[in-house]
Protein backbone atom coordinates (compact mmCIF):
# COMPACT_ATOMS: atom_id res chain seq x y z
CA UNK A 1 0.00 0.00 0.00
CA UNK A 2 1.62 3.25 -1.08
CA UNK A 3 1.06 6.30 1.03
CA UNK A 4 0.31 9.38 -0.97
CA UNK A 5 1.37 12.62 0.48
CA UNK A 6 -1.39 15.12 0.22
CA UNK A 7 -0.43 18.73 0.51
CA UNK A 8 -3.04 20.89 2.07
CA UNK A 9 -3.14 24.45 0.96
CA UNK A 10 -4.40 27.15 3.20
CA UNK A 11 -7.56 28.73 1.91
CA UNK A 12 -7.25 32.45 1.82
CA UNK A 13 -9.77 35.17 1.21
CA UNK A 14 -9.39 37.24 -1.95
CA UNK A 15 -6.95 36.96 -4.83
CA UNK A 16 -3.21 37.08 -5.19
CA UNK A 17 -0.52 39.09 -6.94
CA UNK A 18 1.90 37.42 -9.34
CA UNK A 19 5.45 38.72 -9.54
CA UNK A 20 7.48 36.64 -11.96
CA UNK A 21 11.10 35.80 -11.18
CA UNK A 22 12.09 37.24 -14.56
CA UNK A 23 10.85 40.66 -13.42
CA UNK A 24 12.27 40.42 -9.89
CA UNK A 25 15.75 39.57 -11.16
CA UNK A 26 15.82 42.22 -13.92
CA UNK A 27 18.19 45.22 -13.77
CA UNK A 28 15.19 47.54 -14.21
CA UNK A 29 13.47 46.16 -11.10
CA UNK A 30 16.68 46.26 -9.06
CA UNK A 31 17.15 49.93 -9.94
CA UNK A 32 13.68 50.91 -8.68
CA UNK A 33 13.36 52.73 -5.38
CA UNK A 34 11.57 50.81 -2.60
CA UNK A 35 8.54 53.11 -2.96
CA UNK A 36 8.28 52.40 -6.70
CA UNK A 37 8.44 48.66 -6.00
CA UNK A 38 5.60 48.90 -3.48
CA UNK A 39 3.57 51.04 -5.86
CA UNK A 40 4.06 48.41 -8.58
CA UNK A 41 2.66 45.75 -6.24
CA UNK A 42 -0.34 47.98 -5.50
CA UNK A 43 -0.94 48.44 -9.24
CA UNK A 44 -0.81 44.66 -9.62
CA UNK A 45 -3.42 44.38 -6.85
CA UNK A 46 -5.95 46.39 -8.87
CA UNK A 47 -4.91 44.77 -12.16
CA UNK A 48 -7.48 42.64 -13.98
CA UNK A 49 -6.59 41.12 -17.36
CA UNK A 50 -9.71 42.53 -18.97
CA UNK A 51 -8.88 46.07 -17.74
CA UNK A 52 -5.17 46.33 -18.59
CA UNK A 53 -4.68 49.70 -20.23
CA UNK A 54 -7.46 51.14 -18.10
CA UNK A 55 -5.95 50.55 -14.64
CA UNK A 56 -6.78 53.56 -12.53
CA UNK A 57 -5.02 54.41 -9.30
CA UNK A 58 -4.93 58.12 -8.52
CA UNK A 59 -1.96 59.78 -6.89
CA UNK A 60 -4.20 60.78 -3.97
CA UNK A 61 -5.43 57.23 -3.39
CA UNK A 62 -1.93 55.79 -3.77
CA UNK A 63 -0.66 58.43 -1.33
CA UNK A 64 -3.21 57.38 1.29
CA UNK A 65 -2.65 53.69 0.59
CA UNK A 66 1.14 53.91 0.91
CA UNK A 67 1.19 56.53 3.66
CA UNK A 68 3.53 58.94 1.87
CA UNK A 69 3.25 62.43 0.38
CA UNK A 70 1.69 62.87 -3.08
CA UNK A 71 4.93 64.25 -4.52
CA UNK A 72 6.78 61.04 -3.64
CA UNK A 73 4.01 58.91 -5.17
CA UNK A 74 4.10 61.01 -8.33
CA UNK A 75 7.87 60.44 -8.62
CA UNK A 76 7.35 56.70 -8.08
CA UNK A 77 4.79 56.58 -10.94
CA UNK A 78 7.30 58.37 -13.20
CA UNK A 79 10.03 55.99 -12.12
CA UNK A 80 7.87 52.95 -12.99
CA UNK A 81 7.16 54.47 -16.38
CA UNK A 82 10.82 55.34 -17.06
CA UNK A 83 11.86 51.79 -16.18
CA UNK A 84 9.22 50.34 -18.52
CA UNK A 85 6.91 48.61 -16.04
CA UNK A 86 3.86 50.77 -16.76
CA UNK A 87 2.73 52.94 -19.63
CA UNK A 88 0.37 55.90 -19.34
CA UNK A 89 -2.67 55.32 -21.57
CA UNK A 90 -4.79 58.30 -20.53
CA UNK A 91 -3.87 61.48 -18.69
CA UNK A 92 -5.80 62.87 -15.76
CA UNK A 93 -8.61 65.40 -15.86
CA UNK A 94 -8.22 67.16 -12.56
CA UNK A 95 -11.36 69.32 -12.74
CA UNK A 96 -13.50 66.28 -13.56
CA UNK A 97 -11.75 64.17 -10.87
CA UNK A 98 -10.67 61.52 -13.38
CA UNK A 99 -7.43 59.72 -12.55
CA UNK A 100 -4.73 58.64 -14.99
CA UNK A 101 -5.04 55.20 -16.54
CA UNK A 102 -2.13 52.82 -16.88
CA UNK A 103 -1.13 49.66 -18.72
CA UNK A 104 1.14 47.09 -17.09
CA UNK A 105 3.65 46.22 -19.81
CA UNK A 106 4.35 42.69 -18.54
CA UNK A 107 0.72 41.64 -19.08
CA UNK A 108 -1.50 41.03 -22.10
CA UNK A 109 -3.50 44.09 -23.17
CA UNK A 110 -6.53 43.98 -25.48
CA UNK A 111 -5.50 40.58 -26.86
CA UNK A 112 -1.97 41.76 -27.69
CA UNK A 113 1.18 40.23 -26.27
CA UNK A 114 2.98 42.05 -23.43
CA UNK A 115 5.40 44.72 -24.65
CA UNK A 116 7.85 44.12 -21.75
CA UNK A 117 9.58 47.48 -22.08
CA UNK A 118 11.32 46.83 -18.75
CA UNK A 119 13.46 44.19 -20.50
CA UNK A 120 15.15 46.80 -22.69
CA UNK A 121 15.71 49.37 -19.93
CA UNK A 122 19.34 50.43 -19.55
CA UNK A 123 20.82 52.36 -16.63
CA UNK A 124 21.85 55.92 -17.45
CA UNK A 125 25.47 56.42 -18.48
CA UNK A 126 27.65 57.39 -15.52
CA UNK A 127 30.17 60.19 -15.68
CA UNK A 128 33.89 59.42 -15.48
CA UNK A 129 34.13 60.48 -11.82
CA UNK A 130 31.12 58.33 -10.85
CA UNK A 131 32.69 55.30 -12.56
CA UNK A 132 35.80 55.86 -10.45
CA UNK A 133 33.70 56.08 -7.30
CA UNK A 134 34.11 59.83 -6.74
CA UNK A 135 31.06 61.85 -5.79
CA UNK A 136 32.74 65.24 -6.18
CA UNK A 137 32.36 67.30 -9.35
CA UNK A 138 35.34 67.23 -11.67
CA UNK A 139 37.74 70.16 -11.27
CA UNK A 140 38.69 71.79 -14.56
CA UNK A 141 42.33 71.66 -15.62
CA UNK A 142 44.31 74.72 -14.59
CA UNK A 143 45.61 76.84 -17.40
CA UNK A 144 49.39 76.94 -17.13
CA UNK A 145 49.93 79.81 -19.57
CA UNK A 146 47.62 82.51 -18.29
CA UNK A 147 48.54 82.56 -14.63
CA UNK A 148 45.15 84.17 -13.98
CA UNK A 149 44.02 82.62 -10.69
CA UNK A 150 40.60 84.30 -10.86
CA UNK A 151 39.52 82.11 -13.79
CA UNK A 152 40.52 78.94 -11.95
CA UNK A 153 38.88 80.04 -8.68
CA UNK A 154 35.70 81.00 -10.52
CA UNK A 155 35.60 77.60 -12.26
CA UNK A 156 36.18 75.85 -8.92
CA UNK A 157 33.32 77.76 -7.28
CA UNK A 158 31.02 76.92 -10.18
CA UNK A 159 31.93 73.21 -9.94
CA UNK A 160 31.41 73.12 -6.17
CA UNK A 161 28.06 74.91 -6.32
CA UNK A 162 26.60 72.22 -8.62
Amino acid sequence: MSAKRVEKRARRQGGYVTLHEEILSSPAYHDLSPLARVLFVELLRVFRPSRNGRISLSISNASRLLGVHKDRVSKAFHELEEHGFVKLTRGHLWQQRVAREWRITSEVCDGREPTDEWKTWQPPEKSRSQKLGHNCPEIPDREEDSGDKRKVNSALLDAVSL
